[in-house]
């Protein structure tokens, strides 16, 4: 570090080897202190990220055990509705079978009542027909009725048969009716019997399909059960993985927080430092003005008129206005080029728009370069005296002919070279 700054401060005067490295580490040990706090934030936040990052890491295997949990129970799920929609569709299917049988009960003991009504009505005249015949027999053996005699009334022996043919054929026939309507009867009693019997297995099948859909509707309930069950257990893993999937945000937006608060405050430690250093800088260079005057350099890089100066030109090259951040001094390739004031050589390269270049170092910010030589005699890292050669004129870069560019920067930025150069 003391090497370091001492190269960066490095002036003529041996004395400011010693006390120019000591200024700037003083304020930059200043500046730094400030920062220890922020530091051991730093530390401590860093250690934070760790112990969220490991938090996440278990929080993505809980929520990877959820999801799997979540999954299982819908492949549950599925064969849970597959097996209630089969039990609707077989009870719908005995619903519909039991509301056939209930009608075809219902016609059967429409039928019965109906077979009932008819054996009533056959009954009543049966019995209508067995008194009329028995006194019509009485009437004809006793005491015909003397529109009968007289519509048989005869005065000869077959005339009188006759009669008695008629009054037998008239009686048979009743007794025709009665043995019709006693066949009838028997038909109509076998025809009931058939109906019972049929109402009664009819009502055998009604309670068979009864106790089924009474199965049916218990085992459905049974199933609902176990989909509550079911729902219930999803419902907890989804709970449980919408908490994980909570507590994972919460944490990444820890992390991202305290990551933004340490670049923060890093990038507050180098506003800090490079501010650290300009103003050592400034204080370097003010002090040194004090005590040795403004900073100027001791002699001209190169022998040479100006033939352009510093400040917006048209380039000779691509013909456009631009800055010239330099001076060009004129000159025939091989000519001296010396260091303008003793300093560190800090390039000594080819740059592509200067051409072989070399700049010098010469502490508190300021430092000079040399363009367009066509020879280079020193490297990176010599420290050179006012006057010694460091390279020789040349146009290599965009050059249009032998010259020198020299510039004179102060923490980097161009400024006019003339004021400082030596009259």
């Amino acid at each position: 570090m003391l090497d370091q700054t001492h190269r960066y401060f490095w002036r003529g005067g041996d004395h400011w080897k010693l006390h120019i490295p000591v200024l700037l580490l003083a304020v930059l040990l200043a500046a730094t202190s400030t920062s220890a706090l922020a530091q051991n934030q730093d530390q401590e936040d860093r250690q934070r990220i760790e112990e969220l990052r490991a938090e996440r890491a278990r929080l993505a295997r809980s929520k990877a055990k959820a999801a799997a949990q979540i999954n299982a129970l819908a492949v549950d799920d599925r064969t849970l509705l597959n097996a209630l929609n089969d039990l609707d569709n077989q009870s719908q299917e005995l619903q519909f079978q039991v509301g056939e049988i209930e009608k075809d009960i219902a016609a059967k003991e429409a039928a019965v009542l109906d077979a009932r009504q008819k054996e009533n009505e056959l009954t009543k005249e049966i019995e209508s027909i067995h008194l009329d015949l028995q006194q019509r027999a009485v009437d004809a053996f006793v005491q015909p009725s003397a529109h009968i005699v007289n519509q048989y009334d005869v005065d000869s022996l077959g005339r009188s048969l006759i009669k008695f043919y008629l009054l037998d054929y008239v009686i048979g026939r009743e007794l025709d009716s009665t043995d019709a309507l006693r066949v009838a009867e028997n038909a109509l009693e076998l025809e009931q019997n058939r109906v019972l019997r049929e109402q009664k297995a009819a009502q055998e099948m009604k309670s068979t399909l009864f106790e089924s859909l009474k199965d049916l509707e218990e085992f459905r309930g049974q199933a609902k059960i176990l989909r509550a069950e079911y729902q219930e257990r999803r419902s907890a893993w989804e709970n449980e993985a919408n908490e994980v999937r909570r507590a994972d945000l919460e944490v990444a937006s820890e992390i991202a927080s305290i990551e933004a608060a340490i670049k923060k405050r890093e990038q507050e430690r180098l506003r800090q430092e490079a501010e650290a250093r300009r103003r050592a800088a400034e204080e370097a260079r003010r002090l040194a003005e004090q005590r040795d005057g403004p900073f100027q350099l001791i002699q001209w890089p190169s022998r040479g008129k100006i033939t352009s100066g510093f400040g917006i030109r048209r380039h000779p090259i691509f013909g456009v206005l631009r800055p010239h951040n330099g001076i060009d001094i004129d000159g025939d390739t091989g000519d001296p080029v010396w260091a303008a004031r003793s300093g560190e050589i800090v390039i000594a390269t080819r740059r592509t728009g200067y051409g072989n270049t070399v700049v010098i170092s010469h502490g508190l910010g300021y430092s000079t370069l040399y363009a367009h030589l066509s020879r280079i005699s020193v490297s990176v890292g010599d420290e050179v005296t006012s006057g010694d050669r460091i390279g020789s004129v040349g146009s290599t870069g965009w050059s249009t002919g032998p010259h020198l560019h020299f510039e004179i920067r102060i923490d980097g930025r161009a400024v006019n070279p003339i004021p400082f150069l030596p009259p």
